[in-house]
């Protein structure tokens, strides 16, 4: 649940910026993990480089969320609620 926390901070950052910080943040964690020789579990948590499938997200979510019209997005964002799960 870091991620949420490192998604908060970037926030304070200008938007022009706040993708490419997001990508160092996770790309020195993920480096950090694959050069230090720590064993800890919350060490292999923060580190592992399945974090950078959050950064994917982001990326695929900023690409669409600016490129889809805003009564498609509003569709989509109240079709969420509709659908079971």
């Amino acid at each position: 649940m870091y991620f949420y926390a490192v998604f908060a901070l970037i926030l304070v950052a200008p938007q022009y910026l706040r993708l490419w910080a997001l990508a160092a943040c996770f790309v020195v964690l993920v480096t950090l993990g694959r050069i230090a020789p720590l064993q800890g579990a919350i060490f292999k948590t923060y580190t592992n480089p399945h974090v950078l499938e959050l950064f994917a997200g982001a990326v695929l979510g900023r690409t669409y969320g600016l490129t889809l019209p805003l009564r498609a997005r509003s569709f989509w964002v109240s079709l969420h609620g509709v659908i079971p799960r």
